[in-house]
């Protein structure tokens, strides 16, 4: 009886922890129980870096991956992140992979205007999430 307490607060405590970021993996067993929950957290997260400078973000995440002008004077930004995760013992593991690319498009003075995500949790983008926060 006292490992099925132990055990339960294992897993309420795993459910709490860890902050979903986008440039980490989601924690698969957030990501399993509640997927639209991580994809919001990141959402939200990426929403911060809009009405910023393309200079903020790079303080922050580094130089991006690649960058290219537009005719309309603005300039997509990809920060490209991704990662192998796993666990096991004994003669059990579980390994997965995981990728993401986050666009952001800066206007003429270089201020996030929306940003598109692709990758394991498939397609988001500002269009979608903005109006939710």
């Amino acid at each position: 009886m006292l490992r099925f307490f132990v055990s339960i607060f294992i897993v309420i405590g795993l459910i709490g922890c860890g902050e979903v970021r986008p440039e980490r993996p989601v924690d698969s067993f957030r990501a399993f129980f509640d997927l639209e929950g991580a994809k919001a957290d990141i959402a939200q997260q990426l929403n911060s870096w809009l009405g910023k400078s393309k200079n903020d973000r790079i303080k922050r995440y580094g130089p991006p991956t690649k960058c290219a002008h537009l005719d309309s004077k603005e300039e997509v930004c990809e920060w490209y992140y991704g990662g192998i995760e796993g666990s096991g013992s004994g003669n059990t593991s579980q390994v997965s992979s995981w990728e993401r690319h986050i666009v952001y498009t800066y206007d003429e003075n270089g201020i996030a205007k929306e940003w598109t995500l692709t990758g394991s949790l498939g397609e988001m983008s500002s269009s979608q999430y903005l109006k939710r926060f």
